[in-house]
């Protein structure tokens, strides 16, 4: 998990599935210049959030982004490791309304 001020960086559950589906992946403007279409259905969405958990077992710089305030899914994000210090967003899809800016570098603090 990677945490900034406003998002969390986690790796998806199955019961993000409807956080997604109503926040990203059923709305069209979204989607609009991705290479994803939306999803209509709730059971698409299911299906969907199970393909982006297994994806992203696979895959230790994607994860699912949070709205840290009230917990939702809001969207997903590819990270890169700089250096030991910081992990640069290579990419991110997120909810077109959202408020905040993600980080664009995440400066990770060295716990002693």
């Amino acid at each position: 998990m990677i945490e900034t001020r406003d998002l969390i960086l986690d790796k998806p559950q199955y019961d993000d599935w409807k956080s997604m589906y109503i926040n990203l992946w059923s709305q069209d403007e979204s989607a609009q210049y991705m290479l994803w279409r939306t999803s209509k259905t709730e059971e698409n969405a299911k299906i969907r959030i199970e393909k982006n958990i297994a994806y992203m077992a696979r895959r230790p710089e994607s994860y699912l982004v949070y709205e840290k305030s009230s917990g939702e899914a809001i969207g997903f994000a590819g990270m890169e490791r700089q250096n030991l210090f910081v992990l640069a967003v290579t990419q991110m899809w997120h909810l077109q309304n959202f408020k905040h800016h993600a980080d664009l570098y995440i400066h990770i603090q060295k716990k002693e």
